[in-house]
């Protein structure tokens, strides 16, 4: 007696049916119309392939799962996660980048690179570690946590590569959220080194090879870049215009002179470091609070001075036009340093004479 062997079918495709016996096989294969489309002689029709290509699977991608396995890690599994962070953010950007280059999406626009729900992890996952980095250096009071720094500096550099691959405006979100959870525990008693822990964070993510670019220099009432509306206009319509922009620029020069509202919203990433710096260095005859101190001065002055010998050693602005559009992002540290200047010089003491 002839004895049927059936051999059962890879089940690791979850697109593939289960195993099936000889008969509902063979019965499966015979009841399946002749389709003369697909033969040899007419060709294979492309619409058909289309429309009997099974349907994509929901394929996870490293970063994305990596990102919500993160975000939804509590207790060990979250302790190990934040005392090894620069190897889950430098693997999630790889795979970030390595995704993009696979699927020929690394000229597409920023916007639409990545999933709406992984842009919300990454919102959530920097929150969770901003909040973690400030309640564990709340524990520590005033004096420096073990693994915060580390965190925190792990933090600063994935943004960094952020500003790389995704959306600018959403990144620069990232950073208004960290600043904002940072700015609101300021006054506690660690708010010296929470201050420490700002200005780092803002020292990685200011060292960006396009920072300067970041802060929009152009269009500006300082930059010289309002031009005459019409290519040809007439001497009675030339002499109103010039009146009027110059009315209008003397109006606007003021706001972008000092670090005012304006100021911040042209020059986001420029306007964090001398806002800190302000923070740390209170006007004469006010005593500065919230942990501003000798040592959060220090490392502020230190900060725009780092940024400030980058831009003179900086290839790229060595022409003068290109040095003078540097220059107007820290016009505001002439005011501030006016206002500073019995802290920073001592007038009244017999050393400084």
């Amino acid at each position: 007696m002839l004895e049927l062997v059936t051999h059962d079918r890879s089940t690791s495709n979850p697109n593939m049916a289960g195993p099936l016996d000889a008969d509902s096989e063979v019965g499966h294969i015979l009841g399946r119309a002749l389709d003369r489309t697909a033969s040899l002689r007419t060709g294979v029709s492309q619409e058909l392939l289309v429309a009997c290509r099974p349907a994509a699977t929901a394929r996870k991608v490293v970063h994305e799962e990596l990102a919500l396995q993160w975000v939804v890690a509590s207790g060990n599994s979250r302790q190990l996660a934040h005392a090894n962070p620069w190897f889950f953010f430098e693997l999630m950007f790889k795979s970030m980048v390595c995704t993009l280059a696979s699927g020929g999406r690394l000229d597409s626009p920023r916007r639409l690179r990545f999933s709406e729900r992984f842009c919300d992890d990454i919102t959530t996952l920097v929150d969770n570690i901003t909040k973690d980095v400030v309640a564990t250096q709340a524990r520590h009071a005033a004096e420096a946590a073990p693994d915060v720094s580390r965190l925190n500096a792990a933090l600063a550099f994935f943004i960094n590569d952020l500003l790389s691959v995704m959306d600018r405006s959403f990144v620069l979100g990232l950073v208004r959220l960290y600043c904002r959870e940072m700015a609101s525990q300021r006054t506690t008693t660690s708010g010296a080194q929470l201050i420490y822990l700002k200005l780092d964070f803002l020292r990685i993510v200011c060292s960006h090879e396009h920072y300067f670019s970041l802060n929009l220099p152009f269009c500006t009432p300082l930059s010289g870049a309002l031009v005459a509306a019409s290519p040809t206009p007439s001497v009675g319509s030339a002499s109103s215009q010039s009146s009027y922009l110059s009315t209008l620029v003397a109006n606007e020069r003021p706001r972008f002179g000092e670090l005012s509202v304006h100021f911040l919203q042209q020059h986001y990433l420029a306007g964090l470091v001398l806002q800190e710096l302000r923070a740390t260095l209170p006007p004469s005859g006010r005593t500065g609070g919230g942990g501003s101190g000798p040592g959060t001065q220090r490392r502020a002055v230190a900060l725009v001075r780092s940024l400030l010998a980058w831009h003179d050693a900086d290839p790229r602005f060595q022409e003068q036009c290109a040095r003078a559009r540097v220059a107007l992002l820290y016009l505001p540290l002439v005011p501030i340093v006016l206002d500073s200047l019995d802290q920073m010089f001592g007038w009244g003491a017999a050393a400084h004479r």
